[in-house]
């Protein structure tokens, strides 16, 4: 029998952008502006989603980030500000051959129980001590999903 969920939505970034981290350990939304289909979610500005119904939920989230120098970057999905500790991806991006001398794909696949009106983002981070005149960058795609179960 198929499943039909009642509540979904998505956020994606289909081009590269810039995080600004002015301190490490700190988390930096990432802009996500292009909608998904949804149903029973809403878009919160250009980087969040704002859950309808309360109940349990699928969240994934994939990104690809790049650095200039190396780095320990973590990204997460957020609810209403704080970390989702479930969602927490973290990796030491070290050299390699592509055009970008420091990248690496972060992505997770979590159930968590949300109540209506709790605001979902996706934000990075990096650990230890920020590189000077790091250049951090998410390149091409970004995206934040969720589905009620």
């Amino acid at each position: 029998m198929p499943y039909y969920p009642s509540a979904y939505g998505g956020l994606y970034q289909a081009g590269n952008q810039q995080i600004v981290i002015s301190k490490p350990d700190a988390f930096v939304p990432l802009c996500l502006k292009n909608k998904l289909p949804s149903l029973g979610v809403k878009a919160n500005g250009e980087n969040g989603l704002v859950v309808q119904d309360s109940g349990d939920y699928e969240l994934n989230y994939h990104v690809l980030i790049s650095a200039s120098d190396a780095v320990t970057v973590s990204v997460c999905v957020r609810k209403n500000g704080s970390p989702i500790y479930a969602s927490l991806g973290t990796r030491s991006l070290a050299a390699c051959r592509s055009p970008y001398p420091f990248e690496g794909g972060l992505s997770a696949s979590i159930i968590v129980a949300l109540q209506a009106g709790d605001i979902l983002d996706l934000a990075a981070t990096v650990s230890g001590t920020l590189p000077p005149y790091l250049d951090l960058s998410v390149l091409g795609n970004a995206t934040l999903t969720l589905k009620k179960l």
